[in-house]
Parts: C-alpha cells; structure tokens; sequence
C-alpha cells in the first residue's frame, strides 16, 4: 500500500503566498493599533502651543522577516520638553512640574505620562486584534 504526493511546488508557491498575506495583515494591524495609540497619547499630552501634541509620530519600518511599529513623541525642538513634561507633569508624572491654563482646560486626563498612559490603556486590545487580522488573512 503507498501513497503518492504530487503539486508540491503549487503548495509551496501558496504556503509562501499565506505567510506574506499574514505577515501584511499583522503589520498592518499594529500601524492602526500605534495611530490609535498616538491619538490617545495626543488627547493625553499637555498643551501650552501645541508643538508636544504635533510631534507624535507613529513609524513602521519593514524588512525581511517582519517588521517594527514605534509610537513616539520627538524631534530636535522637542525632545528635551516632551522627557520633562513626560517624566515630571502631574497629575501623573512626578509632580515637578505643574499644568498651565491650556493643559487644564484640555480636561482632567491631561498631563504627565501621556504616552505610557496610551500604551497602557491599549495594551489589552493590541494582540486580539493583530490575531484577527491574522485569522481574516487565512480566509
């Protein structure tokens, strides 16, 4: 008794084809989780002219075998502002610093920790909808 196996090459053109699908569909799905993240980390950050809330960034760079989503606040005219503000702006953050008129008026979410605040608001929601992307991806 035997079996014989033929169209190998066709299931490994598929299998190929499948795993870029998959691979897509998941780096796609973790850019929208990092726009929705800046957006909260946005809603969250002081605001005295705006230059902290305009410097979030959301960056995904690809390269063979995956790829990376970073959400970030920065650039040369604000980094050291938007570590201070980040570190030290109460509510949340140390307290060394205080919110102005602008950051109050934003409402009480407000304040220090803004991105870590995003992060930690999302991170329950980033796996299960990577995984159904994944799963609509295999259909």
């Amino acid at each position: 008794m035997g079996m014989k196996l033929t169209g190998t090459g066709n299931l490994a053109t598929i299998l190929r084809r499948v795993q870029a699908n998959v691979t897509r569909a998941a780096a796609a799905e973790i850019h929208r989780q990092g726009e929705t993240m800046r957006t909260v980390s946005q809603l969250n950050a002081p605001v005295d002219e705006g230059d902290l809330e305009a410097a979030h960034f959301v960056e995904t760079t690809t390269r063979p075998g995956g790829s990376t989503t970073t959400v970030g606040v920065g650039g040369d005219d604000v980094d050291p502002y938007a570590l201070q503000m980040h570190e030290g702006l109460g509510p949340y953050g140390s307290g060394a610093f205080q919110p102005g008129p602008g950051t109050i008026a934003k409402g009480q979410q407000a304040g220090g920790k803004f991105l870590e605040r995003a992060f930690d608001d999302q991170r329950g929601e980033i796996a299960p909808a990577v995984a159904d992307a994944v799963r609509k991806a295999l259909t």
